[in-house]
């Protein structure tokens, strides 16, 4: 997320796009993931992957994120998760971010679920 001040009454997205953002979507749901992972082409280039989200296999610390088929690696942390994505526009809702693999479980990146604790944390930091 971006915080810019406006220009002229618009925000940055009104000039240059962007995603939406989703809370509470479905756990088990098609989903694109993107990321610039050093294990693929060094990292110079845009990887993605798609499948359907799974609850992730780490459950740890009363973890409660979503897992999801990939081949990438290292570097692509951050890479925003996309559901309801419109094929025309490439535009859909941000519903998680990868965050990480466990070595027990390869080629499953695992990430947040956007639930009512991540709108509050979003819906606060938009109103600063």
């Amino acid at each position: 997320m971006v915080a810019v001040s406006t220009v002229n009454g618009q925000h940055l997205q009104a000039y240059v796009g962007s995603q939406g953002i989703g809370f509470n979507f479905l756990r088990s749901a098609f989903t694109y993931s993107f990321g610039y992972p050093s294990n693929i082409n060094s990292g110079l280039t845009l990887q993605k992957c798609s499948d359907t989200t799974t609850n992730s296999a780490y459950t740890q610390n009363n973890y409660h994120g979503l897992g999801l088929a990939c081949n990438m690696g290292p570097g692509c942390s951050g890479g925003p998760w996309l559901q309801n994505v419109v094929d025309s526009t490439g535009i859909g809702y941000v519903t998680s971010v990868n965050s990480f693999q466990i070595t027990t479980v390869p080629n499953v990146i695992n990430g947040p679920y956007f639930d009512m604790n991540i709108k509050n944390l979003y819906d606060n930091s938009t109103s600063m």
